[in-house]
């Protein structure tokens, strides 16, 4: 016989949600410069979480078919796309179109490490705000930013997307009291 646990059902929120960028690829020649993370950290408007999914072959065994996975551990990169307020100044902007105009014209992103972002986290969090879970993105690589639209006499709030590909996916998932109930680093 089984038992169930009642437990009170909330349905998740799409807001609520942070953003976490470990650092910024380096674009100014001057190492004393630094880029405020505040700009992409406090300016994420939303983020698209990639699907995951595996392919299957199909097994003849015993005169019956049987699907197996197939691994693909890191043969493609996947992406992940964040939409980012633009700031007053189009700072954030600005830094990212440097960033892959300088890949674009001349700098190697696989000749260093300094080029990508070592950690994109997304903490998801419940209706009292308290985090449920981390999703980390690790060795990013900014790949596209969009496009930007002016228009005369418009006053509404500017945004962009930009597109990053990625090595590995973590996962960690916390319980109420904020204890980790799960961890994998495997992902890929």
């Amino acid at each position: 016989m089984t038992t169930r646990v009642k437990n009170k059902i909330n349905v998740f929120h799409q807001d609520n949600f942070t953003c976490h960028f470990s650092n910024f690829p380096e674009i100014f020649e001057d190492p004393s410069q630094k880029i405020d993370l505040g700009l992409y950290d406090m300016f994420v408007k939303n983020v698209v979480i990639p699907d995951m999914n595996i392919d299957v072959v199909a097994i003849e065994y015993q005169n019956t078919i049987q699907w197996q996975p197939i691994s693909k551990a890191n043969s493609d990169l996947p992406q992940i796309t964040i939409e980012f307020k633009a700031d007053e100044n189009l700072r954030n902007y600005y830094y990212l179109f440097s960033y892959i105009k300088k890949m674009r014209y001349g700098v190697d992103p696989d000749s260093s490490r300094s080029n990508t972002i070592k950690a994109i986290g997304i903490n998801t969090l419940d209706n009292q705000y308290k985090k449920m879970a981390r999703l980390e993105f690790t060795e990013a690589l900014p790949i596209s930013v969009g496009s930007l639209t002016l228009m005369s006499g418009d006053s509404e709030e500017m945004s962009f997307a930009v597109s990053f590909q990625y090595e590995e996916f973590k996962l960690a998932m916390f319980d109420e009291t904020g204890a980790k109930i799960y961890e994998d680093w495997r992902y890929k």
